[in-house]
């Protein structure tokens, strides 16, 4: 569903209209080598955001000891941990503030504690962003609005008539 939402999927049947910034993060996001800044910017140029707003941003999701690691190009894959990956993947989220965040088990690498707290600060920081995320961590459900349950779905035969505007992924 992420996948179609993002404009990644074009397998589906009805229609899905994208007329508003979107960003799609992924469980295991690809962070390639190259500068801090450059990774926390994209898709912008790293020129795009001041080093107050990336100290902000780091600061926001626990990971301000990189504040003064801006210009490094490393392979930062290999140099953070995935829960710090993740939190680098939010901070790119709170600089650039899409309208619409397709969150794929974002926060698998994360404890309760901070899991919670980066949802509450995209929530706080991005109040007219839209969030939909998907996860297995149950103790989100209550940091959402609203919940679909999908334990024990099973999609329906592939040849089945679908109802017009039912989005249906392959």
């Amino acid at each position: 569903m992420l996948r179609t939402l993002s404009g990644h999927w074009p397998y589906y049947t009805g229609s899905v209209q994208q007329d508003t910034h979107t960003c799609w993060i992924t469980q295991n996001s690809y962070l390639p080598p190259g500068r801090l800044d450059t990774l926390l910017a994209y898709p912008r140029s790293n020129q795009a955001f001041s080093t107050a707003q990336y100290r902000d941003a780091l600061n926001l999701v626990g990971l301000m000891p990189l504040a003064d690691q801006l210009e490094q190009d490393i392979d930062w894959a290999q140099q953070l941990s995935g829960g710090e990956q993740q939190r680098l993947l939010f901070a790119r989220l709170l600089l650039n503030q899409p309208k619409l965040l397709l969150l794929d088990e974002t926060t698998s690498a994360l404890d309760e504690s901070s899991a919670r707290a980066l949802l509450r600060q995209l929530k706080q920081h991005l109040p007219d962003s839209a969030i939909v995320l998907v996860s297995h961590q149950t103790f989100l459900r209550e940091e959402a609005e609203r919940v679909i349950d999908l334990t024990g779905y099973a999609p329906a035969a592939e040849h089945l008539p679908l109802s017009e505007g039912t989005l249906h992924a392959s």
